[in-house]
């Protein structure tokens, strides 16, 4: 059994790399040049493909609760340093970033809305039209989430002291929320990003890896899926902080983007586009690479990145790693270089990996540690510990189970991890405290 399992762990490995694969045009010339390999290569990657999504993370199963520890609901919102309090909220606020919000603009219910505008006499029947269409929505949901309306996610915010600012971002793959903290003396606003989930736009707009065109970006390098679905918010958001400065009396505030996976990766793409050198930060959970260290030059917001234990997201792209790979392509391609096609083949692998080897993770790493499973209170949140030593850990953990670096993915585990350790650590003194100097509470 122990070894069926790493099969199948090896399986999704192999389905992600089959999906970058598949939705090439390496894939089309592959089956026009091996025409009686085309359907079994076919078949076995369809079969990979289908087990890895079954296998992928799932962030429906998680906790009810938002919140709970009212000591943290105190962030230091002009204290643009690490902070373990903003980082237990902005985790809460990632996780809340999952639902799928039903918006009232939903064009169905914007044209019933428009018939009972029309024809008065019909209002009743057309609402119950409305009422079941909305429950006929949730049960198919696409994404396996929880279905809640935009009043309800304001509710749950206003609850937990922030006030909700529509509209709720919504373009093509990407959607997310925004908020103001609602204390007068220290606002700040949180604009929280999705992450990955079920639907296909998620897992294209992923491993739609390759740089942007010079055409779309000026400078650097980037994720040409995750820039687009920030383009597609940028207007958005945009629109939506000028109306929240405007509301402040033309007072700028604090900004502070998040959020997980994919949804980390966009925020720290906003970061980059929207407040390069302004007043707030970034914090990221479990986010990939984006892009090359010329694309964020000029970036001086600080950007926070977390990463627990043997997460395998933040592992991709490659990076510099695609070096390796590279070599390993050559090495195969003089091994087979009398298989027909084999050489042509490969060179295209060894040019896609090419243009992926600038990628790198920008931003300040702060790394939550191992801990048995339901043992959060021995987590250690490591300051930018050593690269050797955080591989090391990693292929550690994949010796232990291949499996593990998935479900260390897992939004609800990053929550649990860091309130346990804000909880700790909010109550400890440190020694400045003990000799009488000022120090700053995290």
């Amino acid at each position: 059994m122990k070894y069926l399992r790493i099969g199948f762990n090896w399986l999704i490995l192999a389905g992600i790399g089959g999906a970058a694969f598949y939705y090439s045009d390496s894939w089309f010339r592959f089956a026009t040049d091996y025409p009686e390999l085309s359907i079994p290569a076919a078949s076995a990657l369809l079969s990979s493909l289908i087990f890895s999504f079954r296998r992928r993370v799932k962030t429906k199963e998680r906790v009810a609760n938002y919140f709970t520890e009212e000591k943290l609901m105190d962030p230091p919102a002009n204290k643009f340093r690490y902070s373990d309090r903003m980082a237990y909220i902005l985790a809460e606020m990632s996780d809340l970033a999952y639902f799928e919000v039903e918006r009232e603009n939903d064009n169905f219910i914007r044209f019933i809305g428009e018939a009972i505008k029309t024809d008065p006499s019909n209002a009743e029947m057309l609402g119950k039209l409305v009422d079941r269409y909305k429950e006929l929505t949730r049960s198919i949901s696409t994404s396996g989430t929880a279905i809640v309306s935009e009043k309800d996610l304001a509710d749950l915010l206003d609850k937990n002291g922030f006030e909700y600012k529509p509209p709720y971002l919504n373009c093509g793959s990407a959607q997310g929320f925004m908020c103001v903290w609602k204390n007068r003396e220290s606002p700040f606003v949180v604009v929280a990003f999705r992450g990955s989930e079920k639907k296909i736009e998620d897992w294209l707009t992923n491993a739609d890896a390759l740089p942007a065109s010079p055409t779309e970006v000026e400078k650097g390098k980037v994720h040409r899926g995750f820039y687009r679905d920030f383009m597609g918010l940028k207007d958005q958001i945009e629109k939506t902080l000028s109306e929240i400065c405007r509301e402040v009396d033309n007072n700028c505030v604090p900004v502070y983007f998040t959020g997980h996976s994919l949804g980390g990766a966009v925020a720290t793409i906003a970061t980059r586009e929207l407040m390069s050198d302004g007043e707030g930060a970034c914090y990221t959970f479990g986010a990939p690479r984006v892009g090359d260290y010329e694309y964020f030059e000029f970036v001086k917001t600080p950007v926070y990145r977390i990463v627990n234990s043997s997460d395998i997201i933040p592992t991709v792209p490659p990076g510099a790693w695609t070096a390796l790979f590279m070599k390993f392509i050559a090495l195969l391609r003089f091994m087979l270089i009398k298989v027909k096609g084999a050489e042509k083949l490969l060179t295209e692998i060894e040019g896609w990996l090419d243009k992926l080897k600038d990628y790198r993770h920008f931003g300040d790493l702060r790394y939550l540690t191992d801990v048995q499973a339901g043992e959060f209170d021995k987590t250690f949140l490591l300051r930018n510990p050593s690269y050797l030593d955080v591989v090391q850990w990693f292929w550690r953990h994949i010796t232990v189970s291949l499996g593990m670096p998935v479900k260390s993915h897992g939004m609800r585990i990053y929550r649990e991890k860091l309130k346990s350790v804000a909880v700790r650590r909010i109550h400890h003194k440190s020694i400045g405290k003990a000799y009488g100097y000022f120090a700053a509470r995290s």
